[in-house]
């Protein structure tokens, strides 16, 4: 499983931190510390390429493009693992199921909260994430980033979508005042009868009000006749 970094350092300088996970392990990597370390680099660039090319792994992650990108431009993916990677990215895949708002992607704390109905914490996103030494904290919010992916996939491959929203009522006016006195006696009972308007310029045609307005209560006011 890969999910790329949380946060870059500076602009253009690279990943600074990159998760792993497998479904008994996680594995949160300081690429600012390997990356120090030539001959270690190299070692782990080999490693992270076979890992990731493996015959049968299936590579996840969400919103992952970007990372991707990133690593590949820094250096960090070689070998077959560059340009070569097809992620299943969950975060396309559950805006094509249906989730999301308004044609917003869905962000991975929502779609954690509708499909495993768990809270995940978001909090340090925009922290430090070249500060060293990282905290405990730091350290478990990247783990479970990476870690969450995998019961997400697993959601996502069994729920249905989720259910639409129901239609938009639309309310027909009342053609006359016969119809209006029949529609205003089949409102709820919350609704109230108010006295007439005393406003100068103002004839009362009858019907009933609710707290959303005259326009909402099918009432009319009307100039007087002469």
């Amino acid at each position: 499983l890969y999910d790329g970094c949380p946060a870059l350092p500076a602009a253009g300088s690279g990943p600074s931190l990159l998760q792993l996970a497998t479904r008994s392990e996680v594995f949160v990597v300081d690429l600012l510390a390997i990356g120090a370390d030539h001959a270690a680099a190299a070692r782990f660039r080999r490693a992270l390429d076979r890992a990731l090319c493996a015959e049968g792994v299936q590579v996840l992650g969400f919103a992952c493009k970007g990372d991707l990108a990133q690593l590949e431009r820094s250096g960090w993916l070689a070998g077959r693992s560059r340009g070569e990677i097809a992620p299943r990215d969950l975060q396309s895949e559950a805006s094509a199921a249906g989730y999301g708002v308004s044609r917003r992607q869905p962000g991975l704390k929502s779609l954690v909260a509708q499909l495993l109905g768990s809270a995940l914490d978001k909090s340090l996103t925009l922290s430090d994430w070249a500060a060293r030494p990282l905290s405990d904290a730091q350290i478990e919010y990247a783990a479970a980033d990476a870690w969450v992916l995998l019961p997400l996939a697993d959601a996502l491959a069994t729920l249905a979508p989720p259910p639409s929203p129901p239609p938009p009522r639309l309310r027909r006016r009342p053609s006359g005042p016969d119809e209006r006195v029949r529609v205003a006696s089949q409102r709820p009972s919350v609704w109230r009868r108010v006295p007439p308007p005393r406003a100068s310029g103002c004839a009362w045609r009858g019907g009933a009000v609710s707290p959303c307005g005259i326009r909402e209560a099918g009432l009319e006011l009307s100039s007087p006749s002469a």
